[in-house]
């Protein structure tokens, strides 16, 4: 099965977010609350790898997905 993709262009940011992950966690996370999320922690400051695993835990923990939890998150950023 092909992941669902949520992707955001961030201004303030000077980024663009992608996320791609199986159809299973936009079930309980929809595609812009995810990249909402994502957006979040990096304004945070946290590393991208950081946000991968916290958004996969909200996904499992908070929001009890419970089928195949993956989420891969790219962050293109201008130079």
């Amino acid at each position: 099965m092909l992941p669902s993709i949520g992707r955001v262009q961030m201004m303030e940011m000077s980024c663009s977010v992608t996320v791609a992950s199986p159809t299973e966690k936009w079930k309980v996370f929809g595609p812009s609350d995810a990249v909402e999320f994502v957006h979040k922690l990096l304004k945070e400051g946290l590393p991208v790898t950081a946000v991968s695993r916290r958004l996969v835990r909200e996904a499992v923990r908070e929001r009890r997905c419970k089928d195949n939890c993956t989420a891969i998150v790219i962050v293109f950023r201008q130079q």
